[in-house]
C-alpha cells in the first residue's frame, strides 16, 4: 500500500474512532508507555514515531486504546494596528533567530484562547482588553520540526495603537513591523501563512 493510502487510511480511522485527550505534562516513557500527569498511563502504538521529551505537554489521539497520534498543541496570535504588526525574534531553537509570532504550548486544564493570551503577556509584555478571534487551525504535518503532528489556534486582535512591549520568555526581541515588510523577513514555522490569512 502507497505511503499516501496509508495516510488516507489511518485518517479514516482517525476520523471515526478517534479521541484526543490531554494535553497532559509527560513524566517518562517506557517500554512504548507514556507516563502523564492527571492520566492513567497511555501506550504508545507503532505509528507514533516522535522522540518524546520528558516535562512537554502532549495530546494523545486514542484508537483502540493505544495512541495513534501524539500531538504538540500550541497557539499563535496576531496583535495588528494597521499598518504594524508585533512580532518576537525566536531565542530558542528551531529557528532561533527568526522572527515569529508570539506562542507557545498550551498548559493541561487550559483552553487555545486561555493560552493565547498567556502566552502574549509572557513573551512580549502585551494585555489585550478585549478577546482576539480565531483566525484558524493550522495542522499540517511537520509544520513544525520537533513532531510530526503539531497542532496550532491561531488567533488575531486588532489594536488601534501599538503597545510598549518587553521581550521575555522565548523572545529575545519584540517589534511592532510594517506589514508590508513582511515578505522580507525570515519568518518561523507556517507563520507567513498564518499572517496572510490572519491580515487578509
Amino acid at each position: 500500500m502507497s505511503s499516501g493510502l496509508l495516510r488516507h487510511f489511518a485518517d479514516l480511522i482517525t476520523e471515526s474512532q478517534a479521541q484526543v485527550v490531554g494535553p497532559f505534562k509527560l513524566t517518562a516513557v517506557d517500554h512504548g508507555t507514556a507516563t502523564v500527569v492527571g492520566h492513567e498511563p497511555i501506550p504508545l502504538g507503532h505509528t507514533v514515531k516522535d522522540t518524546l521529551r520528558p516535562g512537554y505537554n502532549y495530546a494523545f489521539e486514542i484508537v483502540d486504546g493505544q495512541a495513534h497520534r501524539v500531538i504538540l498543541m500550541v497557539v499563535d496570535i496576531v496583535v495588528a494596528t494597521d499598518a504594524e504588526v508585533l512580532l518576537i525574534k525566536r531565542k530558542n531553537n528551531p529557528y532561533a533567530g527568526h522572527w515569529a509570532l508570539p506562542g507557545g504550548f498550551i498548559d493541561p486544564g487550559e483552553t487555545p484562547i486561555q493560552a493565547a493570551l498567556r502566552e502574549l503577556v509572557e513573551e512580549t509584555g502585551v494585555e489585550l482588553s478585549a478577546m482576539p478571534e480565531l483566525v484558524g487551525e493550522f495542522r499540517e504535518p511537520y509544520r513544525d520540526p520537533r513532531m510530526e503532528h503539531t497542532w496550532s489556534w491561531a488567533f488575531k486582535m486588532h489594536v488601534d495603537d501599538r503597545a510598549a512591549t518587553t521581550a521575555g520568555d522565548d523572545a529575545s526581541a519584540t517589534e511592532w513591523v510594517a506589514i508590508n515588510e513582511l515578505k522580507n523577513l525570515p519568518l518561523a514555522f507556517d507563520h507567513a501563512d498564518i499572517l496572510r490569512k490572519a491580515l487578509s
